[in-house]
Parts: structure tokens; sequence; C-alpha cells
């Protein structure tokens, strides 16, 4: 144990001797000095090397391109991570707007959600929220200050949720009536008791859908119920470059009918992708209504699902000369004449093509009734598809009955 008292003796190899006897002959302030200072040094050395490491090395440009492609969306804490890496990694991250972007997370405590917004700069945001992730209690006021205060900086809106929460948000008074960075607008189960919508039902305010938004691409409502009528006057009219529309409603009171429907398809020439499950019905009138033609030249994939008579009336109304896939799930019933009337409307909408589109029809069950790669199991089907493909439907000629 004395040993260790003993005055040191290193090698004048590797420290100069007069030092050691410093070293040996300080006492605990004078020792506690000499660390601060070599670790002074030693930081400094440190940074110094790493400037040398190859990550160090890589313009900004790549940097930025890597912790892109590494950081998870909605995750702050990995941002954070690298940029005490070092203080090119600090730089870069904190005057990388897109990062803290991509980092935004409506989870978040409020304070340093606050922080990060101010990050992104004026950079268009993509807000995600999932009140089933609301993990914090943060997400709900944050996306409310969001909607109110920064709306107009929104390209992608994803907003999923059910329950009363869900009320503060969609009721949220914004303080704009344009969104012009929109492009994306995504709205599923929202649940909440809404004054606005008829019968006092639950569904999205219509100042919610009034918002213009003219570089709108993509609408996705599902399980919510809305206002057909604003959709027609307001959203649709304003949004031309709009191509892909999904409409899913759970409630059998808020589907539109087919008037209403194809009233919004008119306002929609650029629209390419299409999937209606469940959301339109054969109205009172529609089958006594002359409809105008509706021409979707650049539709190439439909999807719905309906009752066969109001899916015959809502093919007959349409012409879709690019259409390449065509997915419907009907509910045939007991009368044979439905089906005759269905497959009469699929002929409506594809007479003027000179390929049939890929059709895929079904029963309500998922049961198939028809599939265009299996024409051998459907002779007479064949014959009478073929047949109206190859004439040109004027308006006056009538169909053939189809016998499956």
């Amino acid at each position: 144990m004395e040993s260790l008292y003993d005055t040191p003796t290193i090698s004048l190899a590797t420290l100069n001797e007069e030092f050691v006897w410093i070293v040996a002959a300080a006492d605990a302030e004078e020792l506690d000095q000499m660390l601060q200072v070599f670790h002074s040094v030693i930081v400094c050395v440190s940074q110094w090397r790493n400037t040398f490491a190859p990550a160090a090395c890589l313009p900004g440009d790549i940097l930025l391109l890597v912790f892109e492609h590494a950081l998870p969306d909605r995750d702050t804490h990995m941002l954070r991570s690298l940029s005490q890496v070092c203080r090119w990694w600090r730089s870069i991250i904190l005057h990388a707007p897109l990062l803290w972007r991509k980092a935004l997370n409506l989870a978040d405590r409020s304070a340093w959600f606050s922080e990060v917004l101010r990050r992104t700069c004026a950079v268009p945001l993509e807000v995600f929220f999932d009140v089933a992730e609301d993990y914090t209690g943060y997400a709900i006021p944050n996306l409310t200050a969001v909607m109110i205060d920064n709306l107009w900086r929104c390209a992608s809106l994803h907003i999923e949720g059910y329950g009363d929460d869900i009320e503060e948000i969609v009721s949220s008074r914004t303080r704009i009536d344009r969104v012009p960075l929109l492009r994306q607008l995504l709205i599923r189960n929202i649940s909440c008791s809404v004054p606005s919508t008829p019968d006092g039902e639950a569904g999205i305010p219509d100042s919610f859908l009034s918002v213009l938004a003219p570089q709108l691409t993509s609408l996705h409502l599902e399980g919510c119920t809305f206002n057909w009528d604003i959709v027609h006057t307001r959203l649709a009219p304003c949004s031309p470059l709009l191509s892909s529309l999904f409409i899913r409603s759970f409630h059998i009171q808020s589907a539109a009918t087919v008037v209403q429907l194809l009233s919004v398809l008119e306002l929609l020439p650029n629209l390419k992708d299409l999937s209606l499950p469940n959301s339109f019905v054969s109205g009172e009138t529609d089958g006594n209504v002359p409809f105008r033609k509706v021409l979707l030249s650049q539709l190439t994939s439909l999807a719905f699902e309906s009752s066969t008579v109001a899916g015959a009336i809502f093919l007959a109304a349409l012409e879709l000369p690019s259409l390449a896939k065509l997915e419907a799930t009907v509910d045939v019933g007991q009368v044979s004449t439905n089906v005759r009337q269905f497959m009469e409307g699929v002929h409506l909408a594809t007479c003027k093509m000179a390929h049939l589109p890929l059709l895929h029809i079904c029963y309500g069950h998922r049961i198939l009734i028809f599939q265009s790669s299996h024409y051998h199991r459907f002779p007479r089907l064949q014959r009478h598809c073929q047949r109206c493909t190859a004439t040109e439907y004027t308006g006056s000629e009538s169909f053939p009955s189809i016998q499956l």
C-alpha cells in the first residue's frame, strides 16, 4: 500500500521529468486546475482530430441527404442527438428547416413543439395527427394551434380521430380562407358532435371544407359525414388539379345520390384515380333524370361499391376513354335484371374504348361475378362485351339482355 503514495516514476520517454516532479509536488487545488487545463486541451485536440474523419469531410449537402434518409418521420430525439456530434453537424442541422419539418411531432411538449415549428422557418408543413397515437396529451392543443396559425403553410394534412376530443380540432376557427400549398388532405374516422351537420349528426363542419386549396391533388375522406353541397360549390371548383379522390362513408344517410356525385366529378377534369366504396346510392329521381355525359378523359382507375341500380346509373352517365381498371362490388339482390342493367352501364362507360379495361366485378361478399381475364368462363358475356366495344353508343340504341 505504501507504494501507492511513493513519488511517481514515469519514463522520460513519455513525459518531461521536470513536469513529473511538478505534478508530484502539487496540492489538491493545483491538481484540479491542471485537470481543467488538460481537459480543455483534450477537447480541442479531439475536435481537431475529428475533422479528419470521413463523415466530417463530406460536403454539407451530402450530409443533409444522409440525415434526411436516416431520420424517422416525426422523431425529434434522433435529430437532437445528431446535432450534438460536432459543431459541423450541429450547424448543418440547425440551418435545415426541411429536417425539422420531417421531425415535427404533435405529441411533443408544447414548448418544444413550438421551437421545432419555429425552426421549420417557412417551408410547407406535413402534419400528421392520429388520436390513437396521442400518448402525451399534447397532440390536440398542438394541432389546434397549427390549424389556427399555420394552416396556410400546410402541404399535407392527415387527421384521424374519434371521440369528443377531436371536436376541438375540426371546430377550430382559422384566420384564412385559402390554403395555397395544400396538396394532400386526408380525414378519417372523424366522430364528434358538430351542430352544423344535418340532423345533428357527427361530421366535418362546412367551414373546414370551404377553405380554398388550388394545389390540392389528393382528397381522402373516410368514415365521416360532410356536406356534399360544400364539396360541389366550394372544394371541387377551386381544386382543378385534383387527381386522386377517395370517399368512403359508414353512414348510409350521408351517402351522395348519383346526381350529387356526378355534379362533383364534372368539375374535376384531371381526375386519374377514383375510389368510392359505399359513398353513393340511387336517389328517388336518379332513374328519371336525363344525365349529361360526364367525360373523365384522364381517369385510369375506378373502384366502387354500390347496389347494381346505383352502379348502373352511375356508369351510364360516365365516359371513360382512358380507363385501364374497373373494380366494382355490387349488391345484386334477388332481381336478375339488375345484373343485366349493371352490365349495360359498364358498356355505356366503356363503349368508346378500343380495348376493354381490366374488369373485376363481385357480389357484396367478394364472390366473383366477372373478370375480363377469364373470358372463357363467360362465353355469352364475352361475345356481348366484344360486340359492345366494337360499336359506338349514340344514346338511342337498346342493349341486348345478358344471361349469366
